[in-house]
């Protein structure tokens, strides 16, 4: 690990309860206003992504989280939790004793790395790790480390999301992980640390709360960034943000609950909007963004390294994919792995991600297709959608989530896309190594 960093265990939960420290809600489960208010579980994080899923209404077992769409978030989002800060009677005494200081501040008061301390040796992946906001906590299931300098806690945090630092928690064969494990990944540096912190930070920044973040560790270089990838997926939705390309299907788009027409294409360049307010107090003048439109992200040069706005995270399941298999690429450059070693590492050590992969499909937009393979909501839908749809025209289908109390509405545009990561790496390790690969010297004469 680069810098000084120090890892903080949090809340046990039964002892926590016990204490008068947090209050389990469950059902209905905890709505949190501020970061300050929010409780983290481990369902609700996955790799390189802070908001994965969100408790149901009632949620009264692990199971009970709905997905959540990247694609349709509120600038100030924040999942439900099934804990709330304080005793049974909102006293919160106990709960601020309990939070750590590190040099007199509130360990909460800074970004930091988190990981499900829990590893599954046998699932898709082992090592699940994010970026929590300023304010928020987390239970015992969940393992924390803050870092001096937010410069690495990126590094470090973008390094933990490659395939390769997964293969080498599995290899330790340890299961519960705390920061005394993780000092097994390797110090990686630039030229490849650069371009892993790009992904790494426009996988995490998905709200205002990480604002701040964005705005003291993003580069200028960060507009010079390109994707390794000829995806026509990425290709038309760069062209369509640069007002090069028209979207075929334009003038439809999709909230995340119900079908919202449109005829106001997205901004070509991301809009200003005023001073990002406090990520634990409430805004003063909640800022202004643009509508959730295809292109999800902004493109690589239409970034601005001193102004979030909801366009700079990456937004779309295919992006997001694309983001961390570059990571997987560059970081196996950084430790002078062959491509044939990297594709072995995913072909035998990630059987499950691997098959997953394989029949995954997406659509124009970059949205992954509900399918049945991965058991997501909506797949069964889907499938029967299919059967009588022409393979042409968008296809739009409705399922229910949190226990029947939502219908989600969601369209996905033709032409559906497979994917092949092992093509892939192939591809984004010669572009990489070619961009930032360090030239061999001639030989003396």
């Amino acid at each position: 690990m680069n810098g000084q960093y120090y890892g903080t265990d949090l809340f046990h939960e039964s002892n926590s309860q016990r204490d008068g420290i947090l209050t389990r809600q469950d059902n209905p489960s905890f709505v949190p206003t501020y970061t300050s208010q929010w409780v983290v579980s481990g369902p609700h994080f996955f790799v390189g992504t802070p908001f994965n899923k969100t408790p149901k209404t009632a949620c009264t077992s692990h199971r009970a989280y709905n997905d959540i769409d990247l694609c349709a978030l509120d600038v100030e989002y924040l999942p439900r939790s099934v804990y709330r800060p304080g005793n049974k009677d909102g006293n919160l005494a106990k709960f601020e004793q309990e939070i750590p200081r590190l040099k007199d501040h509130l360990v909460t008061k800074k970004f930091r790395f988190a990981n499900r301390a829990m590893a599954s040796l046998s699932t898709e992946r082992s090592l699940i790790s994010t970026v929590l906001p300023p304010g928020a906590t987390h239970i015992h299931a969940v393992a924390s480390i803050v870092f001096d300098k937010e410069v690495d806690l990126i590094g470090f945090a973008s390094e933990s999301f490659s395939l390769l630092a997964d293969f080498l928690v599995r290899a330790s064969g340890r299961t519960n992980l705390r920061v005394a494990d993780l000092q097994v990944l390797p110090k990686i540096s630039d030229p490849w640390l650069t371009p892993i912190m790009h992904r790494g930070l426009r996988l995490n920044a998905l709200t205002t709360h990480y604002a701040d973040l964005w705005t003291s560790v993003a580069l200028t270089g960060i507009t010079q960034d390109t994707w390794a990838s000829e995806s026509e997926i990425l290709v038309n939705a760069e062209k369509v943000w640069m007002g090069e390309g028209v979207d075929e299907w334009m003038g439809t788009e999709v909230d995340g609950l119900t079908d919202q027409p449109t005829s106001t294409r997205p901004p070509i360049h991301p809009p200003t909007h005023p001073p990002i307010p406090s990520p634990t107090h409430p805004p003063a003048h909640p800022p202004t963004h643009p509508p959730k439109t295809y292109p999800y992200e902004a493109p690589w040069p239409a970034l601005d390294p001193h102004q979030w706005t909801w366009h700079s995270p990456l937004r779309s399941d295919y992006a997001r994919r694309q983001a961390l298999l570059e990571i997987d690429v560059l970081v196996a450059l950084a430790l002078g792995l062959t491509l044939d070693e990297l594709q072995t590492i995913y072909r035998v050590q990630f059987p499950v991600m691997r098959q997953y992969e394989i029949a995954d499909e997406y659509d124009a937009h970059g949205r992954l297709v509900p399918s049945t393979h991965r058991k997501t909501a909506g797949g069964k839908e889907l499938r029967e959608a299919r059967k009588t749809w022409d393979g042409e025209t968008p296809l739009t289908v409705s399922w229910a989530i949190d226990d029947g109390l939502q219908t989600v509405t969601k369209t996905f545009y033709p032409p559906f896309t497979r994917v092949d990561r092992e093509s892939d790496y192939d591809y984004a390790y010669h572009a990489l190594k070619q961009k930032y690969g360090m030239k061999t010297p001639l030989p003396s004469p």
